[in-house]
């Protein structure tokens, strides 16, 4: 075993696009170096992703309080806390190298690699200005301006979210990398069109930002005095309820099934025919290679984000409708509806994953970590 050693910063290791990458890598590099792997969680001692034994997990004292407006003043006694775990654990070795995930734990971690001197790596999953708004948007811009400032290097998931970087925090642009997800599932399965009961699915996180009452809204019109379209929705989320009563109020909750959080994506994209992702803004889209990776062409809107970094045009597998346009989004669906387009646009799909190999996106990572 080596005595260089990566410590992992990261909010929580709960369900979410971010903290499924940083469990891969973690397994990623335990399983294929000989460097040691800690992950310190700054907000929950749970984790839904699966470590290797031989990780250890941390988590910071203090974290019940890691709560609403608290996370703020909580980020400076987390910096002080790591700081001092670094100083005393790591004090021989001077080959430590801390890896920050999202914004809290970039500036936690950022911050103790200065004070002690160690190598820091920042990953920037998200778009600044569509992450806070108000005086909250204010007071992180200037912790994070500072934060970034700060010697580092720093990975953006997607094009977006370099030029947010660049443009809204400052951050010299020479000093980003911008590594794109990988897609976690490297099979297809579906090779046959929809048949006369057509079947969509969301897969993701229910929040406002996510947009699923447009889905609902888009079900209804096109279910308007027959029901041949279906809507499976993957996730769990502050917005169940809600959307639960939505669904009931456009007259299409024996059309919709509320699956909650899964385990077991792979069999919701094998029994769907079409995917739809109608979110507010995206810094890169986890969910939408997935559904790209088996074969399910995808229907999102053109909304200028970190999907042009997966759909760079409507020749990558997906077809876009004009955002909050529900009759744009119909006919999106309707087309795919056709055996024909279906095919082809999920063959353009399948090809156009093959960029987001695991294997190769994965040691992309590590070559900037352990360089």
């Amino acid at each position: 075993m080596s005595n260089r050693q990566v410590v992992f910063v990261i909010n929580s290791l709960r369900a979410g696009g971010a903290e499924r990458v940083a469990s891969l890598l973690v397994n990623y590099i335990h399983k294929t170096t000989p460097v040691r792997v800690e992950v310190v969680t700054l907000d929950s001692r749970r984790y839904f992703y699966s470590l290797p034994e031989g990780v250890d997990v941390v988590c910071v004292p203090g974290y019940r309080f890691s709560i609403g407006i608290l996370r703020l003043p909580m980020m400076a006694w987390q910096a002080i806390w790591l700081t001092l775990r670094v100083l005393i654990k790591y004090s021989r070795s001077s080959d430590v190298t801390l890896v920050g995930f999202l914004h809290r734990a970039n500036v936690v971690a950022s911050t103790a690699a200065y004070i002690t001197g160690k190598r820091v790596i920042l990953s920037e999953r998200s778009l600044f200005s569509a992450s806070y708004k108000g005086m909250k948007a204010r007071i992180m811009k200037r912790i994070l301006i500072g934060a970034y400032a700060l010697p580092s290097r720093i990975i953006a998931i997607s094009s977006a979210a370099k030029n947010s970087l660049v443009s809204q925090l400052n951050v010299n642009a020479d000093r980003i990398n911008t590594i794109n997800n990988p897609s976690f599932i490297q099979s297809r399965y579906r090779t046959a069109a929809p048949s006369e009961i057509c079947s969509l699915l969301f897969v993701g996180r229910l929040v406002k930002s996510k947009n699923v009452d447009f889905l609902l809204r888009g079900l209804a019109r096109l279910n308007f005095g027959l029901s041949t379209y279906k809507l499976t929705i993957v996730g769990e989320g502050p917005e169940l309820q809600s959307l639960v009563a939505a669904a009931e109020a456009y007259g299409v909750a024996e059309s919709v099934a509320f699956a909650g959080a899964s385990h077991d994506v792979l069999s919701h994209y094998e029994a769907a025919d079409i995917f739809v992702f109608a979110s507010d803004y995206e810094s890169f889209g986890n969910v939408l290679i997935e559904a790209a990776s088996t074969g399910l062409p995808v229907v999102t809107s053109d909304q200028q984000d970190g999907r042009q970094d997966i759909f760079p045009d409507d020749s990558a597998g997906a077809v876009f409708y004009s955002a909050e346009d529900v009759s744009s989004f119909v006919n999106a669906v309707c087309y795919l509806s056709n055996g024909d387009a279906w095919l082809k646009v999920s063959e353009a799909a399948t090809r156009n994953a093959e960029r987001f190999r695991l294997t190769s996106i994965m040691s992309e990572y590590v070559d900037e970590i352990l360089r």
